[in-house]
């Protein structure tokens, strides 16, 4: 059975397959994920491996969790940090995510084996459902 640290993996490595299949001046198009770009699902991706990642850092620092709220408090910070990538490029955004990607590795490294934590709904699921959202894009956009 594969670990939490395989599937992130495997998640992650597809997604950076797909991210290099796509032509550069074609990332700023909007429609991947409603309005979004690639550029800007990138940073998105990348913001919420970094949450994770700090999430988890905390926790092995034995810190509380932030309290979030009930809800859908994750549509409000994706509304409130969406504005700030229309000022970056796609290359600090594959940056991000590749940094973001080495730290929450880093993070999950800390946790015995029989100990890690489930992120899965923040990682690889959340990885593998903006895939489709990409892979339906390219489809429609006529990108190979």
């Amino acid at each position: 059975m594969p670990t939490a640290k395989d599937e992130l993996i495997r998640s992650m490595d597809e997604l950076q397959v797909t991210l290099a299949s796509i032509p550069e001046e074609r990332v700023d198009e909007p429609g991947v994920c409603g309005d979004w770009s690639v550029k800007d699902l990138v940073h998105h991706l990348a913001y919420w491996e970094n949450d994770t990642a700090e999430g988890l850092e905390r926790k092995l620092a034995g810190q509380p969790e932030p309290d979030r709220g009930d809800g859908d408090w994750w549509l409000l910070i994706n509304d409130a940090v969406a504005p700030t990538w229309t000022t970056r490029s796609y290359q600090d955004a594959r940056r991000e995510l590749t940094d973001a990607r080495a730290r929450l590795l880093n993070a999950l490294d800390g946790f015995k084996a029989d100990d890690q934590p489930d992120v899965a709904e923040e990682t690889w699921t959340h990885y593998d459902e903006h895939l489709v959202d990409i892979h339906r894009w390219k489809a429609e956009s006529g990108i190979a």
